[in-house]
C-alpha cells in the first residue's frame, strides 16, 4: 500500500470505520446465511438441528419439554428457535438467527483486536473469524454459534468492562451456558486471568453473575412446567454429563459417542483440513514474541475449548477454538518486543534439517495415509459421512462451475500402486516445500521461512490424494524459478523464464505468472530484460508443441478433461475429492486473505509486490472454472507472503544485485 494511501485510511473516522466494518461483516454474515439455506434443503434437519426444532415443536404446542421429548442439553436453544416456528419462518429463521449472532460475534472479535492491537489488525480479526466460521459449521443450526457470541462477550468484559466487569462477565457467561455445557470451561479461564491481574478478590462476582441467568431460566421452567420438567432440565443439562462421556445412549437419547480412537483421530485430521492454516498462523503467532497476559489468556481458551474434541471430534467443536486462534494471529501485527520463546537452530544445514523433516513428516504422514483410505485397506463409512453434503456439494460444482477433474492419483510410469503414486507426488512436493522456506528465509529470516515451508506442505498435503504428478511438478518449477528471482546472477531472468514457460507447458493457466514476472522486471527499473524473458518462456512451449502435439499442452500427461456436455461430477474417489474442496475452500478464504493482510501490514518491495500479483493472478484463474485444480498453484505465494507478517521489523529484505 501506498504510503499516500495509508495516510488517507488512517484519516478515516473510527466511527466511519466502525460502521463500515459492521456493514462488511453484516453482508458476510447474512450472504452466508443464504447459501446455507439455497443448499439445505431437508440435510440440516438432521441431527442437532432436527432435534432442536423438534423441542421448539413441542414447547408450542404445549408440550412438556424435558419430559415429553428430551435432548441433553441447556434450554435457551430450544426456547430460541420458538420464535422463528411461530413466525412461520422455520428452517429460513433459524440461520436468521445464527447470521445475527455470528455477525454480532464478529463486531466483537473486532473490537478485541482493535482494543489490543490496533483497527487494522481488529477488522483483519473479525473479518477473518466472519468467514472461518464456514469452515466450522458455524452458520448451521446448532447452539454454538449462540453461545460463542455469549463467550465473546463475556470475555470482552472481562478484559475491558468497568468496576462491575466480573459481575456483567460472568452474566454473559451464564447465558452461553445456557445455550451450551462446554461454555463452563469460561470458569477455569477467568479464574486464570483474574490469577494474572491479581484480582482474585473480584471473581466471586463472576460466579454470582454465572449463576444469575442459570437461576432465572432453569427457574422458569420450573414454574412454568412444574418440579419434573425442572428437574428434567437441570438432569439433561449437566447430570446426563457422565452417561454422555461413557455411554453411547442415555435412556433413549443417543450420544452420538464414537468408540474407535482411529476414527475419532480421522475426524480430527479431516477437521484440520479446513483448519489447518488458522492453527498453524496461530502458532506461529506465539513464537514470534512472548505471549503477553492477553494473549496467554487467548492460547489457554483456545486449548482448552480444542480439549472438547477428545469428548466428541465433530466439526462445529472447533466454533469455540477459531475466535481465540484468529486473536492470536492478530498479535502477530503489532512489533515484537522480546525474542521469541524457542530460538530457531542457527546454521544452514540444522535449519535445513528441520524444515525438510517438518514438511516430509506432513506430506508423507498424510500420502500414507490417504494411499491406506484409496486402496480400502481400512475406510469406515463413518469418515467418509464427514463433510456431510459430500454429494450435494460435488453436485453444486459441477452445476455452477461446470468443472470437471482430472483423474485422481494417476499411477506414475512404474509405480503399480496409488500409495506409490501419492508417495511420488509428496517428494516432489517435498522439495517444493523446501524451496518455499528458502524463498522465505532470504526475504524474513529462518522462523518465517519455517512457517511458510510448513503452511505450504500442510495445504498441498490434503490435495495430494487429488493431484497428479504433473501437477507438482509444474508447482515445483513455479517456485523454482521465484527463486531464481531472487539470486543476483545476471540470466535470472532467462532462467526463469524457461522455467515459467515449462510449467505452462503442463499446467497452461500458469501463463500468468510470464505477466507476473514482466511485472517485477518493470518494478526492478530492468525494461531490457523483458524481451529475453518473454522468448524463454515461450521457447519450452513451442518445443513442447513440436515434440507433442497442440492438444496436449497443459493436459496430464495420462488422463483428459471430459466434454462440458456431461453433467456428472465423476471422481474415482469422492472423498479426496472432497479433501481437495475443503484444501481450496481454506486457501482461498483463509491464506489468501491473511497473506493480503500481511502485505498491506508495511511497506513492500518488488518482489513482495511480484508474490501479490503472482496470487492474485492465479486466484483470477478461478474465473476460468478452474476451481480446484489451480488453487495449490498459489498456495506457495501465498504462503511466503503469510511468512512476512511474522518477520522482524528491522529485517531488510535482500536487495535485488545489480
Amino acid at each position: 500500500m501506498a504510503e499516500e494511501e495509508r495516510k488517507r485510511l488512517a484519516r478515516v473516522p473510527d466511527r466511519a470505520f466502525f460502521a463500515a466494518a459492521c456493514g462488511l461483516f453484516l453482508v458476510i454474515a447474512l450472504a452466508m446465511a443464504a447459501l446455507v439455506n439455497l443448499f439445505s434443503g431437508s440435510v440440516w434437519a438432521l441431527g442437532d438441528t432436527r432435534i432442536f426444532f423438534h423441542m421448539a415443536e413441542v414447547i408450542l404446542q404445549g408440550g412438556t419439554p424435558y419430559v415429553d421429548f428430551k435432548d441433553p442439553k441447556p434450554p435457551l436453544i430450544f426456547f430460541l428457535l420458538t420464535l422463528p416456528l411461530a413466525l412461520d419462518a422455520g428452517m429460513s429463521g433459524g440461520l436468521l438467527l445464527v447470521a445475527a449472532a455470528n455477525f454480532l460475534s464478529a463486531v466483537v472479535v473486532m473490537a478485541i483486536g482493535w482494543r489490543l492491537y490496533g483497527r487494522g489488525p481488529g477488522l483483519f480479526a473479525g473479518l477473518l473469524f466472519a468467514i472461518g466460521m464456514t469452515w466450522a459449521e458455524g452458520y448451521f443450526v446448532l447452539t454454538e454459534p449462540f453461545a460463542l457470541t455469549f463467550i465473546l462477550l463475556s470475555a470482552y468484559l472481562l478484559m475491558f468492562g468497568g468496576r462491575s466487569r466480573y459481575l456483567s462477565a460472568g452474566v454473559c457467561a451464564g447465558l452461553a451456558i445456557g445455550f451450551k455445557q462446554y461454555s463452563l470451561l469460561l470458569v477455569p479461564l477467568a479464574l486464570f486471568y483474574s490469577a494474572m491481574k491479581s484480582e482474585i478478590k473480584a471473581f466471586p462476582a463472576y460466579l454470582a453473575g454465572i449463576l444469575l441467568p442459570l437461576a432465572v431460566m432453569f427457574g422458569a421452567v420450573f414454574l412454568m412446567y412444574g418440579p419434573e420438567a425442572g428437574l428434567g432440565s437441570l438432569y439433561w443439562s449437566f447430570g446426563a454429563a457422565p452417561s454422555y462421556l461413557t455411554e453411547g445412549a442415555i435412556e433413549d437419547v443417543s450420544a452420538y459417542r464414537i468408540d474407535d480412537p482411529v476414527v475419532a483421530a480421522a475426524w480430527v485430521v479431516l477437521s484440520l483440513s479446513l483448519l489447518h492454516p488458522v492453527i498453524l498462523l496461530a502458532i506461529a503467532a506465539l513464537f514470534r514474541q512472548k505471549p503477553g497476559r492477553d494473549e496467554a489468556f487467548f492460547l489457554s481458551a483456545a486449548v482448552l475449548f480444542a480439549a472438547t474434541l477428545l469428548i466428541r471430534p465433530f466439526l462445529h467443536y472447533w466454533t469455540f477454538v477459531l475466535p481465540f486462534a484468529i486473536l492470536l494471529i492478530a498479535s502477530a501485527f503489532r512489533r515484537p518486543k522480546a525474542a521469541p520463546a524457542i530460538p530457531v537452530p542457527p546454521g544452514t544445514t540444522a535449519f535445513a534439517m528441520i524444515t525438510s523433516a517438518a514438511c516430509g513428516a506432513i506430506l508423507f504422514g498424510f500420502a500414507l495415509a490417504a494411499g491406506v483410505i484409496m486402496e480400502g485397506a481400512w475406510r469406515p463409512r463413518s469418515i467418509e459421512e464427514f463433510y456431510g453434503l459430500a454429494d450435494i456439494v460435488l453436485k453444486a460444482t459441477v452445476r455452477y462451475f461446470s468443472h470437471f477433474p482430472e483423474q485422481v492419483a494417476v499411477h506414475v510410469s512404474g509405480v503399480s500402486t496409488v500409495t506409490g503414486s501419492l508417495l511420488v507426488i509428496a517428494s516432489i512436493s517435498l522439495i517444493s516445500a523446501v524451496v518455499v522456506a528458502g524463498i522465505a528465509w532470504r526475504l524474513y529470516g529462518r522462523g518465517p521461512a519455517l512457517l511458510a515451508g510448513t503452511l505450504f506442505a500442510a495445504g498441498t498435503a490434503f490435495a495430494c490424494g487429488y493431484m497428479l504428478p504433473t501437477d507438482a511438478i509444474a508447482v515445483l518449477l513455479l517456485v523454482t524459478a521465484v527463486y531464481v528471482l531472487q539470486t543476483g546472477f545476471g540470466g535470472r531472468h532467462l532462467a526463469a523464464g524457461l522455467l515459467i514457460g515449462t510449467a505452462v507447458a503442463i499446467k497452461p493457466l500458469a501463463i500468468v505468472l510470464v505477466l507476473a514476472a514482466l511485472f517485477l522486471a518493470l518494478r526492478e527499473g530492468r525494461p531490457s530484460k523483458v524481451p529475453g524473458l518473454l522468448v524463454c518462456a515461450l521457447l519450452p512451449i513451442a518445443l513442447f508443441m513440436m515434440v507433442a502435439g497442440e492438444a496436449s499442452i497443459g493436459i496430464s500427461w495420462e488422463a483428459i478433461p471430459r466434454a462440458h456436455a456431461t453433467v456428472s461430477y465423476d471422481v474415482p474417489d469422492a472423498l479426496m475429492a472432497m479433501l481437495n474442496l475443503a484444501a481450496a475452500g481454506a486457501f482461498t478464504t483463509i491464506v489468501a486473505l491473511v497473506a493480503l493482510a500481511a502485505f498491506l501490514a508495511k511497506k513492500a518491495e518488488p518482489v513482495e509486490e511480484f508474490l501479490l500479483v503472482s496470487l492474485l493472478l492465479l486466484l483470477a484463474t478461478l474465473l476460468f472454472q478452474e476451481l480446484h485444480h489451480y488453487w495449490f498453484i498459489g498456495l506457495p505465494f501465498a504462503a511466503i507472503l503469510c511468512a512476512r507478517l511474522f518477520s522482524d521489523d528491522h529485517k531488510v529484505i535482500m536487495p535485488n544485485a545489480p
